[in-house]
């Protein structure tokens, strides 16, 4: 109803320019909003309505604002001593920084998660509970049988299921994990 009264008063165009996505698949892209907190775009036509639609709870933000202020958050982190770097962005990037000039910093905050607290209360590494947590994957991991993955297991045949995935250590110029995970 939105976009009918839009394009009736000219307030949306009827036609786009060549190329572009018509106006019509634009606006559909809304019924995405109820779904998420944080909507980012740099469609002119989601600037100007999204807004309209937003909830208190929800944030729009301009893909390129959003591009920048990663850009910033790269630089942040490759400026870190190597010895942190080289612990694995899992380890040094769990959070945004505490500075709030930083987007991602602000709208961590918007999200009412009290993850500022979780940083100022993280716990110690526990080597034993590490230690474990690995033995009981390993023991799961062993004792899991390969089953034809076109086959269907009854919940009853089914004791637990197992999916493996290999993660590439490096994710472009950044190392993952630190040189004590295999």
């Amino acid at each position: 109803m939105f976009f009918s009264l839009a394009i009736a008063s000219d307030q949306i165009s009827r036609v786009r320019p060549k190329g572009k996505a018509d106006n019509k698949v634009d606006i559909a892209c809304l019924y995405y909003l109820p779904f998420c907190h944080v909507f980012v775009s740099a469609d002119n036509l989601h600037k100007r309505v999204v807004p309209l639609f937003l909830r208190s709870d929800q944030t729009f933000v301009d893909a390129a604002e959003l591009k920048t202020d990663l850009q910033k958050l790269d630089a942040y982190y490759w400026a870190l001593p190597e010895e942190v770097k080289n612990t694995g962005f899992y380890k040094f990037a769990k959070h945004p920084p505490l500075d709030d000039s930083f987007l991602v910093t602000r709208l961590w905050d918007k999200r009412g998660i009290e993850w500022r607290e979780q940083v100022s209360k993280a716990d110690p590494p526990d080597k034993l509970r590490d230690t474990k947590i690995i033995e009981e994957l390993k023991r799961i991991s062993d004792a899991a049988k390969s089953s034809d993955p076109n086959a269907r297991l009854s919940i009853e045949d089914t004791v637990f299921m197992q999916i493996s995935r290999t993660v590439a250590r490096k994710k472009g110029k950044w190392d993952r994990f630190g040189p004590e995970v295999k």
